[in-house]
């Protein structure tokens, strides 16, 4: 029993020093990362949401956060997921207000 003791004990000893020296090599870094907060994904959710002229609602957004355990990486998958479902009628609903918002409005001109 004593002879297992030491052999354990030096393994260990020995594994315990190539860590360290592993770990402390110039190969390696350590870095330590705060959790992301719900405010945090949320206001780069809604930035995201803006750049890529997507309209949803807070309440969708909080849904999203809260489906992803704040996964800022999860939620925007998620964002992408939820923006593509969209069905056809609605994305020919959004290009007719497109077009709509890009022509000039006729009876203002005609008027002046």
């Amino acid at each position: 029993m004593c002879l297992l003791f030491r052999v354990e004990f030096t393994l260990r000893r020995y594994l315990d020093t190539q860590a360290d020296a592993f770990f402390c090599s110039h190969y390696v870094k350590m870095i330590k990362l705060n959790p992301i907060t719900t405010a945090n994904i949320k206001k780069k959710l809604k930035h995201i949401c803006a750049l890529e002229n997507i309209s949803i609602q807070e309440s969708k957004l909080l849904e999203i956060i809260d489906g992803c355990n704040n996964d800022l990486r999860n939620a925007l998958n998620t964002l992408q997921f939820y923006h593509t479902k969209t069905s056809p009628a609605q994305i020919q609903q959004k290009k007719k207000r497109k077009k709509l918002e890009a022509k000039p409005a006729k009876d203002t001109e005609e008027t002046l």
